[in-house]
């Protein structure tokens, strides 16, 4: 390994060299997996998981999220997937979820936090041609006549119920309901002149067909998209993102 001079000058031998530089190597590679070592036990490397409703991504608020991760946890590596709100309760309480992004519910499993972090006013989808389409605004009486047209996801959620308070406060009943598996067929049906929607404002940036939103007189509810996560879930993303979306509702 060493090579001694006329001199007494010692150096190394290519032999000695070629050691020298794999040895630093690898303790180079050794102080970079502590340093990773540490930084996934505070939450900031290693492998994340985050479920989300369409709404979240269609409106901005998953990628706003997202945003925040990668600026302030560079080192995640996240991944995304597109559940249904029971679905993604489920997968927090297996812990196959870091978080997720919820249509609110009446309960939540014990082990399951939240927050909401957007509202949206619920709104009237109608074909432009519609005669309503002239009025700013869609009273309730004039939707007696309708057939609506509304996304159900059979979960027990929010939009289940409110066909029926619709109904309830406008004084009929809601027998002429068509009921779709999602926003987009729901739409296209609307397009097509066979109703009228009901559905969150950030469905209108779908922009399918000749549609046009309206607000719903003496109907000012609005649609909530909830936070979730695990009480036991990686608290350095929670924190992140929920200061990041928190100061994001403070400032619109």
């Amino acid at each position: 390994m060493l090579d001694r001079g006329r001199r007494s000058n010692v150096r190394l031998t290519r032999a000695g060299q070629t050691f020298l530089t794999e040895a630093r190597l690898v303790v180079a590679q050794a102080a970079r997996a502590e340093q990773i070592g540490r930084m996934a036990g505070r939450g900031e490397a290693g492998p994340a998981h985050i479920g989300y409703v369409f709404s979240a991504a269609l409106g901005g608020t998953l990628a706003a999220a997202l945003r925040a991760i990668r600026v302030e946890l560079p080192k995640l590596t996240v991944t995304i997937d597109q559940m249904d709100t029971p679905q993604q309760l489920a997968a927090l309480e297996d812990g196959a979820l870091d978080i997720g992004f919820v249509r609110p519910r009446p309960t939540y499993p014990p082990s399951v936090e939240t927050m909401i972090v957007h509202r949206d006013p619920l709104l009237i989808g109608l074909a432009s041609s519609h005669p309503l389409a002239r009025q700013t605004k869609i009273s309730l009486a004039s939707l007696a006549s309708e057939t609506l047209i509304f996304p159900q996801f059979g979960d027990g959620g929010d939009f289940d119920t409110t066909i029926d308070r619709l109904s309830e406060r406008g004084g009929f009943p809601n027998s002429r309901v068509v009921k779709t598996r999602d926003f987009v067929s729901a739409m296209t049906l609307v397009a097509a002149e066979h109703g009228v929607l009901v559905a969150p404002q950030v469905i209108a940036n779908l922009g399918v067909g000749e549609i046009i939103f309206r607000h719903i007189e003496e109907f000012q509810e609005e649609a909530e998209l909830v936070l979730a996560w695990h009480r036991d879930a990686n608290e350095a993303l929670v924190r992140v993102i929920r200061r990041h979306l928190q100061l994001q509702d403070e400032n619109v």
